[in-house]
């Protein structure tokens, strides 16, 4: 595991890992411009491998694929590892994950369910902002489908966000 405190020795954590499994990055940062960071992490952890790396698995977001600019910087590392691994003959494995749900989610930042269960608990009015079907998976789902390195599409649960915000109710 590589956090924010091994960065600065990223080549020294890197030395001999076969597979680099990228969680990390920026999804709600103070000011816009911050989301760059999302392609600047993606460059330094690919300047930091040796030959050693065969696959990177990189936990890209559904967002990816909307205009936001979130989801364009998700987009652009992507791209970033997606021409890397295929210059060097390295695999890449890009899950394009919706909403993920499940331990360490914060309300009112990165899942719906978890903003639901804090109002809900708190008693608080629950807004729904846009009443749509949407696509949930389980962090527990995630990290499973990462290390079998299978398809996650039959981990989805797709709901309507009143359905969700009724079922938490109950």
């Amino acid at each position: 595991e590589i956090d924010r405190s091994k960065w600065d020795n990223l080549i020294k954590y890197l030395e001999g890992v076969e597979i680099i499994f990228h969680c990390a990055g920026v999804n709600r940062p103070v000011q816009e411009k911050d989301y760059f960071i999302n392609e600047l992490i993606a460059n330094q952890l690919l300047s930091s491998i040796d030959k050693s790396t065969k696959k990177i698995i990189y936990t890209n977001s559904t967002h990816s694929l909307l205009n936001s600019t979130y989801g364009k910087s998700k987009k652009r590392a992507g791209d970033i590892f997606e021409n890397f691994c295929a210059i060097n003959e390295i695999e890449f494995k890009n899950y394009l994950f919706p909403n993920i749900y499940g331990i360490n989610s914060k309300p009112n930042y990165n899942t719906v369910v978890a903003t639901f269960v804090n109002q809900i608990t708190n008693e608080e009015d629950v807004k729904i902002i846009q009443d749509k079907v949407i696509d949930l998976i389980s962090i527990e789902d995630v990290v499973e489908v990462m290390i079998h390195d299978t398809e996650f599409e039959n981990n989805l649960v797709s709901i309507k966000v009143s359905e969700l915000r009724d079922l938490i109710k109950n």
